[in-house]
């Protein structure tokens, strides 16, 4: 009578509620089912009331979840199961968004009573399957949103495309929280796909995850998102790529495009179900059409880096061609010039000596003696004249000195526009390097420069002279220049005056050409020509650039000259001048090395081969005579070389100082000399101030 008076209460009060309700009996059987459960778990109550829920729901056990109806029926205690954590109790496949999935659940337990005791229990199930996957859908579509402000982050700072594309794989996966993304790009003319970058298990698409791996694509989602350029969705039923939909579960694939042109695809992977939806479908497409458009972008700006780069090398190889080309026209320039001038003076020296011979037995008050004056003082003139062809010419050697070029560039600065409409402002390195140089001919070169800048200022102003220390190498070329590598002064002369033609920048060092009036007053177009000649035998090169209505700028080059900064060091840090050993297979530099160290102030001692050296040196040790330094030759043919000797050596003598020598001077010993327990590296061949600089650099290290 009981479970009758229960059966219709439960139907009379639960039947209009939007809850599914179930009794149960002590022992579990099915006492009450109302319309909810009927309406959408397709059974009636008729046929499941009198069951036990366990035997009819096997799952509940599988899934633990019998425990929480047990202790409610035993202990009479409640239980609450949130859908996030337990999903379900009861299994219901419901439809949702026209997809089949199981309905989330949200499950109160709680003791049914009559009097004092538990009799049973009632589960009452609330359906939250549109509410927990509108909460997931909206919490996966913010982390979406987030990743896509990262993504155009790493769009705008990204420097190349491999960086670009990597860094949006690493976005989708571990902030946006998808199981695994990469890009595969298309070659031209193919129907091949080549994955370029990737992030998460690499083997979760086998057959593509190989750097370089190659998969045709004409079948599956992939194959049709690369030939319709639109987005596709892949399910376990589908096909992704064929022989490894296996391995797939879903994922989708949003083509890369540039304008009608598919260029590669994104694909995502997820294990989860039912998460490529409109919405979301909608912000990925967003992310690669940005995608699409910033490879675009970098392939542009490549491109046009590499345009300009072709247009940089092609103006560069025309100046070096250019001035290959004029150094070949001044040397053979130079020949004839000094041909001509040494002809000329044998032939002027015969005029002017007989005029001078005339004119010593003329009446000063004859007209004739006036006309031989005439004739002398052309003379003059045209011996001043053969001056600049010898200058010209490779006959007149300069005679260098070394000494501090800033003061002499302005005291000649000053001198050549004394009297003149025109300024001067310096702007000298307070640290400018010494010059080797010819006092006389480099006078010249200023003097000829500063002249030009002068004629470019009729209406008087100022020119601004430039002079800095500079570091020339394969890394630091300069711009127009076939500058060898080492340090230079480099002195820039410029003004601001009506500037020299474009056409005529390639002959300006041409002789006799000038774009003033020729003539003795004005000028005889070899100002530039003898400058470029001076420079060049100084070691020396000169470059113009100029624009109309802007000004000129010269830039003269000097090699810098250090020598007597190194000596300096050596009186006032090394009281001593040292004993060196030197071990070398080859005779002739055993002789020349002993030579230049004594030259240098050492005194030397010569071995042929690593054995020797052990030998001498602990003789010299034993001795109290040890030698201060070791040259070790890296190879020895057919004996012991730098690297093993420096090891028998250290054994003796922890604090040896050794230098290694060799003319390999990319092997790994001279490249990291250190590591081996050398102090130093000299490579051959080398200059006589390398080696001095490197013996000084060893010896005032170990005795500062």
């Amino acid at each position: 009578m009981k479970h009758i008076e229960i059966s219709e209460l439960g139907k009379i009060l639960t039947d209009g509620l939007a809850l599914g309700i179930i009794f149960l009996s002590k022992d579990y059987r099915i006492i009450g089912w109302n319309y909810w459960m009927e309406k959408h778990s397709g059974i009636r109550a008729s046929d499941i009331v009198g069951q036990n829920i366990f035997d009819k729901y096997p799952d509940i056990r599988k899934r633990d979840k019998e425990k929480y109806i047990t202790a409610c029926v035993e202990s009479g205690i409640p239980f609450l199961l949130s859908p996030l954590l337990h999903h379900y109790l009861i299994p219901i496949d419901i439809i949702n968004k026209k997809n089949k999935t199981q309905m989330l659940q949200y499950v109160r337990i709680y003791p049914f009573r009559d009097h004092d005791s538990t009799v049973g229990a009632v589960i009452i199930i609330r359906d939250m399957t549109e509410q927990v996957l509108h909460e997931k859908e909206i919490f996966r579509l913010s982390r979406v949103l987030k990743g896509i402000r990262d993504i155009h982050k790493q769009m705008i700072g990204a420097e190349s495309e491999e960086a670009l594309l990597a860094g949006v794989c690493k976005i989708i996966v571990e902030d946006i929280g998808y199981e695994f993304s990469w890009v595969g790009l298309t070659e031209e003319g193919t129907s091949v796909l080549r994955q370029v970058s990737w992030t998460g298990d690499r083997y979760t698409i086998k057959g593509l995850n190989a750097e370089g791996s190659e998969a045709e694509f004409k079948k599956g989602i992939l194959g049709s998102a690369i030939k319709t350029g639109k987005t596709q969705v892949f399910e376990r039923s589908q096909e992704y790529v064929p022989d490894i939909s296996r391995t797939c579960n879903f994922a989708c694939s949003l083509p890369l495009t540039n304008g009608n042109h598919t260029i590669g695809s994104l694909d995502i992977h997820s294990g989860e179900e039912n998460v490529f939806q409109r919405e979301e479908l909608k912000l990925l497409e967003e992310v690669a059409s940005d995608l699409s458009f910033a490879i675009n972008t970098l392939r542009d700006r490549q491109k046009q880096q590499e345009a300009e780069k072709k247009l940089r090398e092609s103006e560069e190889r025309i100046r070096l061609t250019n001035q290959l080309q004029q150094s070949q026209k001044m040397e053979a320039i130079a020949r004839l010039a000094g041909g001509i001038a040494h002809d000329f003076n044998n032939l002027l020296a015969i005029i002017l000596g007989n005029i001078q011979l005339a004119e010593m037995d003329s009446d000063p008050d004859d007209r004739i003696y006036e006309n031989l004056s005439g004739a002398l003082q052309g003379c003059i003139r045209a011996k001043h004249l053969t001056k600049q062809f010898l200058t010209l010419s490779k006959g007149e050697s300069p005679v260098m000195k070394t000494g501090a070029f800033g003061n002499f560039i302005q005291e000649t600065a000053d001198l050549a526009l004394a009297g003149s409409n025109v300024s001067c402002e310096f702007f000298i390195a307070d640290n400018l390097l010494p010059v080797r140089f010819d006092e006389g001919q480099m006078r010249q070169v200023f003097n000829n420069v500063i002249a030009n800048a002068c004629d470019s200022l009729p209406e008087g102003g100022t020119v601004q002279i430039y002079a800095e220390n500079i570091s020339v190498s394969a890394g630091k070329p300069v711009p127009g220049v076939m500058i060898q590598d080492g340090k230079y002064v480099r002195i820039v002369i410029r003004d601001q005056g009506i500037g020299i033609p474009q056409k005529y920048l390639s002959v300006i060092f041409d002789p006799y050409f000038s774009t003033k009036e020729t003539g003795i007053q004005k000028g005889t177009g070899l100002g530039l020509t003898v400058a470029y000649s001076i420079l060049e035998k100084h070691g020396g090169y000169i470059r113009v650039t100029s624009e109309e209505g802007i000004g000129t700028d010269v830039c003269i080059y000097l090699p810098a000259f250090e020598p007597e900064i190194i000596r300096k060091k050596r009186e006032e840090m090394l009281p001593f001048k040292g004993k060196i050993l030197v071990m070398d297979d080859e005779k002739m530099i055993c002789e020349l090395l002993k030579k230049v160290l004594k030259r240098l102030g050492y005194k030397a001692e010569t071995v042929r081969s690593g054995f020797q050296a052990i030998e001498l040196y602990k003789k010299a040790m034993n001795s109290g005579d040890p030698f201060d330094a070791v040259i070790l030759d890296l190879t020895v043919r057919g004996g012991m070389g730098g690297e093993e000797t420096i090891r028998k050596l250290m054994e003796t003598d922890r604090n040896v100082r050794a230098i290694i020598s060799s003319g390999y001077s990319n092997d790994p010993v001279m490249r990291h000399y250190a590591r081996y327990g050398f102090r130093g590296a000299i490579p051959k061949p080398c200059q006589i101030r390398e080696l001095d600089n490197a013996l000084c650099s060893v010896l005032i290290t170990d005795n500062q």
